[in-house]
């Protein structure tokens, strides 16, 4: 049986305005012990009970946004990096900002074909 603790106690956050924000961002995770629960053994109501929390609420909006925002970031600078056009980078950003790792996939895909290679190594004919 696992035992529940409380561990809302009164903190004295100092540092800088990242670093506190930093610090409520990390209070929004929910307990591992709840999650992995779910996680493994996952159930509509215990899903839509987290997710309908505060902390699932929080937590699962910012995996989404920082997640959307870390592979739009990276395949922006990829596709300069490559010389990518300014087409694809304007196709392809929306729609990881909308629909995160399909986006990822479509600019995947696309680079494979481009440069006719289906590794994850460096272009090398460009």
């Amino acid at each position: 049986m696992v035992k529940n603790f409380d561990l809302n106690f009164p903190l004295d956050i100092q540092g800088s305005d990242f670093q506190k924000s930093v610090w409520s961002v990390l209070q929004t995770i929910p307990v591992l012990s709840d999650i992995l629960k779910i996680i493994f053994s996952p159930t509509y109501v215990e899903m839509k009970g987290l997710l309908g929390s505060d902390a699932g609420f929080l937590g699962s909006w910012n995996h989404m946004i920082l997640s959307d925002i870390w592979i739009g970031r990276w395949v922006s600078q990829d596709s300069l990096k490559y010389e990518n056009s300014l087409t694809i980078r304007l196709v392809i950003i929306p729609i990881i900002l909308v629909l995160g790792p399909f986006g990822l996939f479509f600019y995947l895909l696309f680079r494979m074909i481009k440069s006719k290679s289906f590794g994850f190594n460096e272009y090398t004919n460009m």
